[in-house]
C-alpha cells in the first residue's frame, strides 16, 4: 500500500512538471532602471519633477527639496520671497538665504526646456506652495474649520433626527394597516410573497433604509469635517475621491455593459411572451376550447412545464455568455465545479425525472386513482417528475421514487370503472372446502355472502369458479363486482365476515386453508352461537366385527 502511494505521488509530480515547462526555463528578471525623474511632493501635492544630478540621485534631490521647503514654511519669520541667483551653468532658487533648489543646464535639457523657462516655472510653483502651506495653518483658517465642523455636526444630527421621525412615523402607520391591504407579489403566476410577507418585508426595508441613509450621511459628514483641517485634509479628500471613483467605475462598467444588457433584456422579453403564449394555449386546452385529437387532458400541464423548462434552459445558455465576468477564470472554474457536482450527484434524480415523464405519458394512473404498487395500496395524492405519493386506507402518506414505480407492477383499480362503466371492477377471494360438501351448496352460500356485502353490485351478479381440485379440498373462487374501488379493503373485510356467517348458519365447516381431524369424538369447528343449545360432541363409534370383516364367520 505504501509503494502504491509513492508511485501515485511520483506520477502526480511528473504530470505537474510536464504541464509547467516554465519551471525549467525561468530567466532572471532584469533589474529595473532608475527612473529619469522623481516628483517633489510637498504638503500632499506634487510640485514638479526633478531629475538626478551628477552627485545625487533623483530621490535624494526630491527629499532634500521637500525638507528645505518644510523648514522655510514652518518659520514664520522668513518672508515668502523667491529669488534667483544665476551662475554659469546653473541657477539657484532661494528664499531668504536658504537655497531651495538648484537648476542646471543638464536638468533643463532632460526636462526639454530652457534653464530660464524652468527657473520661472519652479519659482511660481514654490511661491504658491509656501503661501498655501502657511495659509492653511493660519489661526483664521483653523477657526473657520472649527465653525464649519460644528455646523456640519449640528446639521447631521438634525438630518438624522428628521429621517428618524419620518421613517418612524411611516413604519407606525404601516403597522396599523391590515395585511389584506398589502399587495400579493407574483412572478410568472407564481406567488413570491403573500400579503403578510409583503407587509413584513416592507417594514424591514424601511427600518434598514433609515439606518443606511444615516450611515451614508455620516460618511459624507466625516469627509467634510476632515477637509476643513490641513492635518486631515488629505484623508477627507481620499474619502470623497473613493466614492467618486467607485461611482465613476460603476457607471463606466454599466455603459460598457449596456450592449450585453440589451441582449439579455431582449432575450428575457422574448422568453416571457413565449411562455405567456404557451400558457394561453394550455389554458384554452384545459377549458376545452381547444382540442387536439389524441392529446389527453392530463398531458396539458406536464407538457407545458417541460416545454417551459427547455425554453428557459435555452435562454439561460444564450444569456450566460453576456453575464459580467463570464470570461474570467474564476467564473469558468466555478461553472466547471458546479457542473461536476451536478453530474455526479444527479444520476438518481435524472433517472426519477425520466421515469416520471414516462409515467405521465403512459397514463398508468392519475391523481385520485386507487392503485397498488408492490405492497403499497391506496389513493394517488401527488404525481410529479420525481416522486409519487400514495395515501393508504390507514391515512398514511407513502412517498415512492418514480424509478421504483416504473420498475414495479402497477395495479390500477379505478381505470375499469372510470373508462368502462358497463365493465366494473371484480373483487375475488378463494375458499377451500372438503369433498364431502356439495359444490352447489358452496356456490349458494358464497353468492349469498356477496349479496349481503355493501359495495357489491347486484348486476353483474356475483359468480363462483372452481379453480382447483386439491388432494383434500376444492378451491372455490368468489367473484363480485364493485364500483367503489376506494373501499376495497373494507369491502373485503365485510365480505369475509359474511362468508363465515353464511357457512356457520348453514352448518358447513370451512376447512381453509387446511384442517385435519378425526371427526368421531371431536367438537365441530362451527362457533357455539350457531349450534343448538343441547349440542354435544359425538362419541366414538365402534362397528361390529362382521361389518369390519364381512367374510369371517361367528365361530371363527
Amino acid at each position: 500500500m505504501k509503494k502504491w502511494r509513492q508511485y501515485c505521488a511520483l506520477f502526480v509530480l511528473v504530470i505537474f512538471l510536464l504541464l509547467t515547462p516554465n519551471v525549467w526555463a525561468q530567466t532572471p528578471s532584469p533589474t529595473p532602471a532608475p527612473p529619469a525623474t522623481v516628483p517633489v511632493i510637498f504638503d500632499g501635492q506634487e510640485l514638479f519633477q526633478i531629475p538626478p544630478s551628477s552627485s545625487l540621485t533623483a530621490e535624494e534631490r526630491a527629499r532634500l527639496v521637500v525638507s528645505r521647503l518644510e523648514k522655510i514654511a514652518n518659520n514664520e519669520e522668513i518672508p515668502i520671497l523667491v529669488t534667483q541667483r544665476d551662475g554659469k551653468t546653473q541657477t539657484s532658487l532661494r528664499v531668504g538665504e536658504q537655497v531651495v533648489v538648484t537648476i542646471s543646464d543638464e536638468d533643463a535639457e532632460r526636462l526639454g526646456k530652457s534653464r530660464t523657462e524652468l527657473t520661472q516655472q519652479y519659482e511660481k510653483i514654490i511661491t504658491k506652495a509656501l503661501e498655501d502651506y502657511r495659509r492653511s495653518r493660519s489661526p483664521e483658517r483653523i477657526i473657520r474649520g472649527v465653525i464649519y465642523a460644528v455646523l456640519a455636526t449640528v446639521g447631521w444630527f438634525i438630518f438624522y433626527e428628521l429621517m428618524r421621525f419620518i421613517f418612524g412615523r411611516t413604519v407606525r402607520k404601516l403597522e396599523t394597516k391590515q395585511e389584506q391591504e398589502f399587495p400579493r407579489l407574483n412572478f410568472f403566476n407564481f406567488d413570491l410573497f403573500s400579503p403578510a410577507k409583503t407587509k413584513q418585508i416592507t417594514l424591514r426595508v424601511l427600518r434598514r433604509t433609515h439606518w443606511l441613509i444615516g450611515l451614508i450621511a455620516f460618511y459624507f459628514y466625516l469627509a467634510f469635517v476632515f477637509r476643513q483641517f490641513v492635518w486631515t485634509q488629505r484623508f477627507g479628500i481620499s474619502l470623497i475621491n473613493y466614492v467618486l471613483e467607485t461611482l465613476l467605475s460603476v457607471w463606466q462598467a454599466l455603459v460598457n455593459y449596456l450592449p450585453n444588457l440589451i441582449n439579455i433584456a431582449v432575450t428575457v422579453v422574448i422568453v416571457y411572451y413565449t411562455l405567456q403564449f404557451l400558457r394561453f394555449i394550455a389554458n384554452r386546452m384545459q377549458s376545452g376550447e381547444l382540442q387536439i385529437p389524441g392529446f389527453y387532458a392530463d398531458w396539458i400541464q406536464p407538457t407545458f412545464r417541460l416545454i417551459a423548462f427547455f425554453i428557459i434552459a435555452l435562454a439561460f445558455m444564450i444569456v450566460v455568455p453576456f453575464l459580467p465576468g463570464f470570461q474570467s477564470p474564476a467564473f469558468q472554474g466555478v461553472s466547471i465545479f458546479i457542473g461536476l457536482v451536478v453530474s455526479l450527484g444527479s444520476t438518481e434524480t435524472v433517472t426519477n425525472i425520466v421515469a416520471g415523464i414516462i409515467l405521465i405519458y403512459s397514463r398508468a394512473f392519475q391523481i385520485g386513482n386507487i392503485v397498488k404498487i408492490r405492497e403499497v395500496m391506496g389513493m394517488v395524492e401527488e404525481k410529479s417528475l420525481l416522486i409519487t405519493r400514495i395515501r393508504t386506507p390507514r391515512n398514511e402518506i407513502i412517498t415512492l421514487p418514480n424509478s421504483m414505480v416504473l420498475n414495479s407492477s402497477i395495479t390500477n383499480f379505478s381505470t375499469a370503472s372510470q373508462n368502462s362503466p358497463d365493465r366494473p371492477l371484480f373483487l375475488n377471494t378463494t375458499v377451500t372446502m372438503g369433498y364431502d360438501v356439495v359444490w352447489q351448496k358452496v356456490y349458494q352460500l358464497l353468492i349469498e355472502a356477496a349479496r349481503r356485502t355493501k359495495g357489491i353490485l347486484s348486476e353483474p351478479a356475483p359468480f363462483v369458479w372452481q379453480t382447483a381440485l386439491n388432494d383434500y379440498t376444492v378451491s372455490y373462487n368468489l367473484n363480485a363486482a364493485t364500483d367503489q374501488p376506494q373501499l376495497i379493503p373494507f369491502i373485503y373485510s365485510e365480505l369475509h365476515q359474511h362468508i363465515q356467517d353464511c357457512f356457520n348458519e348453514a352448518g358447513v365447516e370451512i376447512m381453509s386453508p387446511s384442517f385435519t381431524a378425526i371427526r368421531d369424538g371431536n367438537h365441530t369447528t362451527i362457533p357455539s352461537e350457531y349450534l343448538p343449545k343441547d349440542y354435544q360432541a359425538p362419541g366414538m363409534r365402534i362397528s361390529p366385527l362382521n361389518r369390519l370383516f364381512p367374510n369371517r364367520s361367528e365361530d371363527s
